[in-house]
């Protein structure tokens, strides 16, 4: 009985406690790493190339999500067989770091930064070769899609696309990774791919290529479970994109062909005298590295599940030694087609 009843005056002592507990937690920053986003770019046809690097610093758990932009930092590029010390310089009022080079394909290339204070990183990527269409045409062939504008005005609308047909021949005996850009000017198709994680340089803010739709089941393929950036012909739920990323797991050494569907209206444009003046499109086809892969591939399912809290958290490939970040190595073959 007396157990009872120290039993009793327990259970009552705890219900009186309060059931909300703040526990301090020491929430410190980690140490601010430098990062390094960039490219590196074989043209086809000639010398250009669009080498760039970003240097920044990591942001902690309690700092702004913008990074710190480095603008005296020493950015070297070397490649196999070339000693030369190749210094980029920042553009002026930018963080960018740029070269003109040639770049030789399949071979080596590491850029690294140091800075004043002796902290350095360094990053090492393969040149693809490059693999340039062998036909780009327009079909004939008209259709009607449903984009959604949800995003933006609110609302769904039909958009007249022209067919075209892109056709390139995939080498055989290596794994080869793709992504496919149109634009409306050679110098937009080339500016389209710059990529890295911030403000412009964002690999889903290609602020210069133009969008447009597909359903090849090597590009389906590519996206994240449940992510209808595609959706299906004429549902009403597509989301036309700026570019394409397929790989030629399906296709290895054989060739293969897309059809695309490229809005009519960007297609043309009003002169000075009222008329419809048609214009050329552009198309690119870029061979990326696999680690070029790996980075957009992590970088996608980390934008597309930033905004669950129970996905499983994801780690964006980096390549980037005694730091963060991304510089990979890409081959362009560059065509063109009047509508």
């Amino acid at each position: 009985m007396k157990q009872i009843g120290t039993i009793l005056l327990c259970i009552t002592l705890l219900a009186g406690c309060r059931k909300d507990m703040i526990v301090p937690v020491d929430v410190s920053d980690s140490q601010a790493m430098l990062v390094m986003n960039g490219y590196v770019a074989h043209v086809r046809g000639g010398n250009d190339t669009m080498t760039e690097i970003q240097v920044s610093r990591s942001a902690g758990v309690s700092q702004s999500a913008n990074p710190f932009m480095i603008q005296d930092a020493y950015v070297r590029l070397a490649y196999d067989g070339f000693d030369e010390q190749l210094f980029f310089k920042p553009s002026v009022g930018s963080y960018v770091f740029n070269h003109s080079i040639a770049t030789p394909q399949h071979i080596n290339y590491t850029s690294s930064v140091k800075l004043d204070n002796g902290e350095r990183i360094e990053a090492s990527d393969a040149m693809p070769g490059e693999v340039p269409f062998t036909e780009l045409v327009f079909t004939g062939v008209y259709k009607e899609f449903q984009y959604n504008f949800q995003q933006t005005s609110g609302g769904i609308t039909t958009i007249g696309c022209a067919e075209v047909k892109a056709v390139f021949n995939d080498p055989a005996s290596e794994h080869n990774y793709y992504h496919l850009y149109f634009a409306t000017s050679v110098g937009a198709v080339k500016s389209a791919f710059k990529y890295g994680p911030y403000g412009d340089g964002d690999p889903y803010s290609w602020a210069f290529s133009i969008p447009f739709f597909t359903f090849d089941p090597a590009v389906l393929k590519e996206q994240p479970s449940g992510y209808d950036i595609l959706g299906s012909e004429n549902s009403g739920n597509n989301i036309s994109p700026r570019h394409v990323m397929l790989t030629d797991e399906s296709f290895n050494g054989q060739q293969k062909e897309l059809l695309l569907y490229v809005p009519v209206y960007l297609l043309t444009q009003e002169d000075s005298s009222g008329g419809i003046t048609p214009l050329t499109l552009y198309a690119s086809l870029h061979n990326i590295s696999k680690g070029s892969y790996d980075y957009f591939k992590t970088y996608q399912i980390y934008r597309h599940n930033r905004e669950n809290p129970f996905a499983e958290p994801t780690i964006v490939y980096s390549n980037v030694k005694g730091g963060l970040g991304f510089v990979g190595c890409r081959s362009i073959a560059i065509d063109s087609v009047k509508h």
